[in-house]
């Protein structure tokens, strides 16, 4: 994975992939016209239910996930180089997390109870999976001697996720206006765990430890 720019294209097409099928449907007035991260008024899923937006969708995040899989596999392709044994929890939870993002864009568009608990787990499991993959990831790095900008930044993301998640969760258990800030959440939730991606890229293009020091 030395001099690949898998990482790029692993963050790069979701997130040009979402913020297009967000024109497209305000564009044909699926949704409104408005800052998603701040105004909270659409869902991600809100921009991928009606065609023509649908088949833009499911053509770029289905590709995506296998993209995804293929990074993990590259990772730890890597990790295994530089003489690590113990990456395995680290690329099964990002195949899953992978596999579960599959599960979602099939289900979505489509009505059903069973196809909207579909949706839920998809999404739900997605998050929580890429995450863990993640911050295993950083931890492994941190612990092997990587101290780069960039491994500081990944560090940074891992730890807005989890501020994130838990103003998600608190508001959720504690407020009765959870639903009116969710979608916000979910927007930038996606695009931190994205940007990770992104930024691995200037790590495992890199050199050994000791040149990772800042």
């Amino acid at each position: 994975m030395r001099t690949s720019t898998i990482p790029l294209w692993t963050g790069l097409i979701p997130i040009l992939a979402i913020h297009i099928s967000y024109v497209i449907a305000a564009s044909q007035g699926h949704v409104d016209w408005c800052n998603p991260y701040w105004d909270s008024c659409t869902s991600i899923s809100a921009t991928g239910r009606t065609p023509p937006e649908f088949y833009w969708f499911k053509l770029t995040l289905i590709p995506t996930a296998l993209l995804m899989m293929f990074y993990w596999q590259r990772l730890t392709a890597w990790q295994i180089s530089l003489g690590s044994t113990t990456t395995h929890w680290t690329r099964w939870s990002g195949y899953a997390a992978a596999a579960f993002l599959i599960l979602y864009v099939i289900a979505l568009g489509i009505e059903g109870d069973g196809f909207r608990l579909q949706r839920r787990i998809g999404a739900v499991l997605y998050f929580t999976l890429t995450y863990l993959a993640q911050l295993l990831t950083v931890a492994w790095l941190w612990r092997r001697g990587f101290r780069s900008r960039a491994v500081k930044l990944m560090l940074f993301l891992c730890a807005i996720c989890l501020f994130v998640g838990l103003c998600s969760l608190a508001t959720d258990l504690l407020t009765d206006w959870h639903d009116e800030v969710d979608d916000a959440y979910e927007w930038l939730l996606a695009l931190l765990l994205h940007l990770y991606f992104i930024v691995s890229y200037w790590v495992v293009n890199s050199s050994q430890p000791e040149a990772q020091h800042a």
